[in-house]
């Protein structure tokens, strides 16, 4: 008998270096990617209803708001209305009230330089 081996017959090949776990684990990683995607889905969804629940609060407020501002407006018009008129009689005073009138340059009031005589 011939004690080389018989060339038709193959020769058996190493595994893997991975072995049969390589598909197990190629299975682990896909469960897991599908799960952070799942995750991921639903912290975007949950952000996008509180985002838009802010949006709504926010314009709410804003429109009504806009009614409370126009109030406040309105009345601070009369008031610098007011004021103007008060300046305006208090610089006519000093005009003929000539010890009044370093007041009036303290704070600003009157037309003339600071100090000066009308």
């Amino acid at each position: 008998m011939d004690a080389s081996p018989n060339p038709t017959t193959p020769t058996p090949t190493p595994p893997p270096s991975g072995g049969p776990d390589w598909q197990a684990d190629f299975h682990a990683l896909r469960q897991q990617m599908v799960w952070i995607l799942l995750i991921v889905i639903v912290i975007s969804g949950t952000l996008n209803v509180f985002f838009l629940r802010l949006w709504n609060f926010t314009r709410t407020s804003l429109h009504n708001s806009r009614a409370m501002y126009v109030q406040e407006l309105t009345q601070f018009e009369s008031q610098t209305n007011r004021m103007t008129q008060i300046v305006n009689g208090l610089t006519e005073y000093g005009r003929s009230h000539p010890d009044f009138m370093g007041i009036l340059n303290h704070y600003g009031l009157s037309n003339s330089p600071a100090g000066g005589k009308p």
